[in-house]
């Protein structure tokens, strides 16, 4: 399944949008720590675990495309 995500600053919450779904995050944005925090909320939220959820575009980015595969 493939998402496309976008990275707001916030208490860790998931909400969907019509493009797609905004993933807050408390984490600061250095050393990849608010990736690894978007990861595991997604990993949680659809019951995946964290190794099988994939950042493919936009490591760098607050929008991002995300394979979550079940």
């Amino acid at each position: 399944m493939r998402l496309y995500v976008r990275v707001r600053h916030g208490d860790r919450k998931i909400s969907e949008t019509p493009d797609g779904i905004d993933v807050y995050t408390p984490e600061p944005m250095e050393n990849n720590r608010a990736n690894i925090d978007i990861m595991r909320q997604i990993a949680r939220k659809y019951s995946v675990k964290t190794s099988n959820v994939r950042i493919v575009s936009g490591s760098r980015s607050r929008k991002k495309i995300i394979d979550v595969e079940k």
